[in-house]
């Protein structure tokens, strides 16, 4: 597999808008402009008519491409359903919201390309140690033709202390670049095998019978027990009840609000009863996932 490691102040901005959207717990004080600038581009969802989870998604697809302000803003409105001749005040209103927010990023953070590439390094040097090990056994406990030839990464400004996400139809997965991990047992290089495993699933033979809004929860689940066998084949940590909740806690709940399990030990015991299932009748992965889905979706907490 072929990692392209990529940052971007954009990309890392965007990611800060997003918690500050989501109401995470940030672990720096932001000054009162790139605060602002983070608001402001929260009420875009609303202007845009579309659902959050589909702006956010699109914002950080849009923000990789490397383009200018305007294009990003016309890249942007056209993925949304947005028409720009409907609604000509929109193009200038979001070119103006993302200059405003890469300018109060370069403000809060002046050394980001230097600190950046540093705390990338490191993940890919433990990447370069792990990563291929871990991808060749998720493949082999779920199925090969799941595991992507090739993705983009980027590894993203801290900012609350650990968080990750995958962008399917990009091929792209997101990183904090946190210099320790936040659980010993789980490392950062191990939750980004995990988030590298979901890119694939955007594909028909896969996703089709799964609703798109639902299709990243189940993702990032289904995965979850083959990464962490993987980890356990390589002598890296113990699988175990406990395990399995905190992994659920940090890598799928803290990102997927739309779970309609929100207690971890819950969500693992019904992951756990999921995949102990799939591992005794290995039926196609596209059938699992859905019988993931129903088990998901009608569960109560």
């Amino acid at each position: 597999m072929e990692i392209r490691w990529r940052s971007s102040p954009l990309v890392s901005a965007i990611h800060v808008a997003y918690c500050i959207a989501g109401g995470r717990q940030l672990t720096c004080q932001l000054s009162e402009d790139f605060r602002q600038s983070c608001v402001e581009l929260n009420q875009l969802p609303t202007a845009f008519h579309t659902q959050a989870w589909q702006f956010w998604s699109e914002m950080l697809t849009c923000a990789g491409e490397g383009l200018s302000r305007g294009e990003f803003a016309k890249l942007l409105l056209r993925r949304c359903g947005v028409l720009e001749q409907s609604r000509p005040g929109l193009l200038p209103l979001v070119s103006g919201l993302i200059a405003n927010l890469e300018l109060s990023f370069a403000g809060q953070f002046p050394k980001f390309s230097e600190e950046i590439r540093l705390r990338s390094q490191l993940l890919e040097q433990l990447w370069m140690s792990y990563g291929p090990g871990l991808m060749h056994s998720i493949g082999r406990q779920t199925e090969s033709e799941l595991i992507v030839e090739s993705a983009q990464v980027f590894v993203l400004q801290p900012i609350v202390g650990g968080a990750g996400y995958a962008t399917l139809r990009s091929n792209r997965a997101y990183l904090e670049g946190i210099l320790a991990n936040v659980q010993p047992v789980l490392p950062e290089y191990l939750r980004l095998a995990h988030l590298v495993a979901q890119l694939d699933f955007e594909r028909p033979v896969f996703s089709e019978l799964i609703h798109g809004y639902r299709l990243p929860l189940i993702a990032g689940l289904s995965t979850l027990p083959a990464t962490l066998r993987a980890a356990e084949e390589l002598g890296l940590c113990a699988v175990d009840e406990k395990l399995l909740t905190e992994a659920v806690r940090l890598w799928v709940l803290s990102e997927h609000q739309e779970s309609p399990i929100t207690d971890a030990q819950v969500l693992a015991m019904t992951l756990n009863t999921w995949w102990e299932t799939y591992q005794a009748s290995r039926p196609a992965w596209r059938v699992a996932l859905t019988a993931l889905e129903r088990m998901i979706f009608s569960a109560k907490n």
